[in-house]
């Protein structure tokens, strides 16, 4: 069940974290940054919590 609801939610985190790292970029907002830094790192909490594949990295260790 934990698969199922945090897969969504790894991505959701991550292209959030996407979205935010754009606007960053085009209008150099580097106050941004912690928001874009806690969307990775949550995408990356979330991903290894429920042992999911998701835009990090395969849930044995290997890079995607």
């Amino acid at each position: 069940m934990k698969k199922i609801i945090a897969w969504p939610i790894t991505w959701l985190f991550f292209w959030m974290g996407d979205l935010i790292s754009r606007i960053m970029h085009y209008f150099d907002w580097g106050l941004l940054y912690p928001v874009y830094n806690k969307l990775m790192w949550w995408s990356v909490e979330i991903q290894e919590w429920a042992n999911v594949k998701g835009p990090w990295k395969e849930p044995n260790g290997r890079r995607t």
